[in-house]
């Protein structure tokens, strides 16, 4: 009875096993049946603030030909005061 009972566990394991093997690319089973691992998330890239950004060197002045001051309107286009906020744009034109 036990023998009997055995085999017939055992047999059914090797189908079991045998079914495990089988997914979408080598049965007629939809791809939507197959095991997959979990798909990790992608890490969100973080951007650099801008006092982490590192600018390069500016010339020296005595190397520049010619420097513009552009300082920002007293009055906006609307008529309101224009407030300065930070460090002035510092921008380099090479030819």
């Amino acid at each position: 009875m036990l023998r009997q009972k055995n085999a017939e566990l055992e047999e059914r394991l090797q189908r079991l096993e045998e079914m495990l093997g089988f997914n979408s690319k080598n049965s007629s089973k939809p791809p939507s049946s197959d095991f997959t691992k979990a798909k990790p998330k992608l890490r969100k890239l973080k951007k650099p603030k801008d006092n982490d950004r590192k600018a390069r060197v500016l010339w020296p002045e005595e190397k520049v030909n010619q420097i513009f001051v552009c300082p920002p309107p007293e009055f906006c286009d609307c008529g309101g005061v224009a407030h300065v906020h930070g460090k002035p744009y510092i921008h380099e034109h090479f030819e």
